[in-house]
């Protein structure tokens, strides 16, 4: 009789659990679709060259887009797009100056669907990405953007 019950709890957490971060990921989706779709933000541009040490010389080009308030000193969108051999674009979306998604997109060109990230709580909630060290390199990445960005103000 026990065994059932805790059968049907471990049932029960087990759901309940997976309704729930289906529901944060579509709070984050329905939060980044509104700061996509904002033309009211303060934007910041930064462009550069990509430089190939080995060889001296340059072969691609960087640019950083950054989207904030400035009377609440918050970013809300960080978008970095590099062209080099393959085209590379990562989107970082901040709420409360906290990293809560990540949009990924190698060979842009090639209409790839991006890769995402979405984090609570600065813990990975969900993502498709199998390699653990791309992922952590893009969260450390969106990290130290907040962080330079907070510093700067």
């Amino acid at each position: 009789m026990m065994d059932r019950f805790f059968f049907l709890m471990f049932l029960c957490l087990s759901s309940c659990a997976g309704k729930t971060q289906d529901i944060n990921l579509k709070i984050i989706d329905s939060y980044v679709d509104i700061i996509k779709s904002r033309n009211d933000f303060n934007t910041s541009i930064t462009e550069g060259s990509i430089y190939e040490i080995s060889n001296n010389k340059i072969v691609g080009g960087f640019e950083f887009y950054e989207y904030f308030e400035e009377d609440k000193k918050e970013l809300f969108r960080l978008e970095y797009i590099s062209n080099t051999e393959k085209s590379i674009i990562e989107n970082y979306f901040y709420k409360n100056n906290r990293l809560i998604y990540i949009e990924y997109i190698k060979d842009y060109e090639l209409n790839n669907v991006p890769k995402v990230i979405y984090i609570k709580n600065d813990l990975v909630e969900y993502t498709p990405i199998q390699k653990k060290d791309l992922e952590k390199t893009l969260i450390k990445k969106g990290n130290d953007y907040l962080k330079s960005f907070i510093d700067s103000k």
